[in-house]
C-alpha cells in the first residue's frame, strides 16, 4: 500500500543517514580520538549507568597498579526484553556459543524452555580430520589445578610429553596456557632443564611476550620448512580473531583450564548477582551455589572451544588436539566441549597410544 511505501521509504533514508552517521563517528573516533572533549566521555557513561539500581553494579578494579570504578550490567534480560517482545523470532548465532546455559538462564529467564529452540551444527570437516585427545603424562596424570600447577617434576613431565609429540606432527604447533604468569613459570622450568633445548632442537619455539611481530617469525618459520611451537595464552592477543588455518597449527594444546580471576571485581559482582537471583527464586543456598560454579566453569570452557577451534578454518582443513589436564576426563567438563570436539575425543588411552595414533592421522593426511 500507499502507507506500506512511505514507511519502507522512511526506513530506507533513517538507515542511509544512520551509516554514514556511523562511518562519520568511526573516522572522528580513530582520527580525533585524543581530542575528545572529556564531558562527552561522562554523557556517554552516565548514559551505560541509567539502568536501573537492581540491574547492574559500581565496582572497584585494580589491574597493573591501576585502579579503575567500573559500571558493569548484571541483567541483560531487561534490555533485550524489548526486542524479544516486538520480534516474531529472535536468533542467536555464533561460531562458538557453547556451552549456552548462559543465554538460556540470564537472557531469557523469563521465557518458557519449550519455546526456546536450540540448534548446532556439525562441523564442516569429515570426522577423520580431526583427532582429539585427553593427555596423561608418561608416568602420572597432568593436573593443573591451581594449588599443583607449579610441581617443577610435572611442568618437566609436560615438557617431555609435548617434545614425544611435536616429533610426530608436522609444521605448526600452537599451545594454549591459563595465563600469562603460568606461561613465564612453565619456561623458566623448561630452560633449567634440557627441555626447552630439546624442543627448539626439533622445532623453533616462539612464546607470545617474546616479540611484537612473533606471528610473522612463527609464520615464517613454518613457510621455511623448519616447523615451529608457538606458545599462547587464553584470552591473550593470539588466542581470538586469528585463523591458525592449514599448517600454521596442524595440533593445537591445551595444558590446564583457564579459569578467570575469581578476585576480580567483575566476576566477584556476577556471581554475587547469580547467586542472590537463584536465591530468591528458589530459597535454597545450594541451588544458588551451583548456579555460580556452573557460570564459572561455562566462562572457562567457552574460552576452551574458542581457542581449540582456531586450527580448523575451512572443509579441507585437518588437524590434532591435545588436552593436558585429567580434569577433561570429568563428564562435567567434557560435557561443556564443543559437539564437533567432543564427538571425537579420544580420553582412555595411554601416553604411548596417543602418539601411534598422532602417528597414524598424519601419516594418512598425506
Amino acid at each position: 500500500t500507499t502507507g506500506d511505501l512511505l514507511n519502507i521509504k522512511k526506513l530506507e533514508k533513517y538507515l542511509t543517514v544512520s551509516k554514514i552517521a556511523f562511518k562519520i563517528e568511526s573516522y572522528m573516533e580513530k582520527e580525533n580520538q585524543s581530542s575528545t572533549p572529556t564531558l562527552f566521555k561522562v554523557v556517554e557513561f552516565l548514559k551505560a549507568v541509567s539502568n536501573p539500581s537492581r540491574e547492574g553494579k559500581f565496582f572497584f578494579d585494580l589491574k597493573n597498579h591501576v585502579t579503575s570504578l567500573n559500571y558493569m550490567l548484571l541483567d541483560p534480560s531487561e534490555v533485550f526484553k524489548e526486542i524479544v517482545e516486538d520480534a516474531r523470532c529472535v536468533v542467536l548465532a555464533g561460531g562458538t556459543m557453547e556451552p549456552i546455559d548462559d543465554y538460556t538462564n540470564y537472557l531469557f529467564p523469563y521465557i518458557d524452555e519449550s519455546k526456546i529452540k536450540k540448534f548446532t551444527c556439525g562441523h564442516v570437516i569429515p570426522k577423520e580430520n580431526l583427532d582429539v585427545f585427553v593427555v596423561g603424562g608418561k608416568t602420572r596424570e597432568f593436573d593443573f589445578s591451581f594449588d599443583k600447577r607449579n610441581d617443577s617434576v610435572m611442568i618437566k613431565d609436560l615438557g617431555s610429553a609435548i617434545l614425544s609429540l611435536i616429533k610426530t606432527i608436522p609444521a605448526g604447533v600452537v599451545i594454549f596456557f591459563p595465563s600469562y604468569k603460568f606461561l613465564s613459570d612453565i619456561v623458566n622450568v623448561w630452560k633449567s632443564c634440557s627441555v626447552w633445548d630439546d624442543l627448539n632442537n626439533v622445532k623453533q619455539v616462539f612464546s607470545e611476550s617474546s616479540s611484537n611481530n612473533i606471528l610473522v617469525d612463527y609464520s615464517l618459520a613454518i613457510s621455511q620448512g623448519k616447523g615451529a611451537v608457538l606458545l599462547s595464552v587464553v584470552g591473550g592477543r593470539l588466542s581470538e580473531g586469528i585463523n591458525f588455518s592449514d599448517d600454521l597449527a596442524r595440533a593445537v594444546m591445551m595444558v590446564g583450564l583457564p579459569f578467570p580471576n575469581v578476585f576480580s571485581g567483575e566476576l566477584i559482582s556476577r556471581r554475587k548477582y547469580i547467586e542472590e537471583q537463584v536465591w530468591s527464586k528458589t530459597g535454597n543456598r545450594n541451588l544458588a551455589q551451583e548456579a555460580t560454579k556452573v557460570f564459572y566453569e561455562n566462562i572457562c570452557m567457552r574460552a576452551v572451544n574458542q581457542s581449540v577451534g582456531r586450527s580448523i578454518r575451512h572443509k579441507g582443513d585437518y588437524s590434532t588436539i591435545y588436552f593436558f589436564d585429567k580434569r577433561y576426563h570429568t563428564s562435567r567438563i567434557k560435557l561443556k566441549l564443543s559437539n564437533w570436539i567432543k564427538e571425537r575425543i579420544n580420553d582412555s588411552v595411554s601416553f604411548d597410544q596417543v602418539v601411534l595414533k598422532t602417528v597414524d592421522f598424519f601419516q594418512n593426511r598425506n
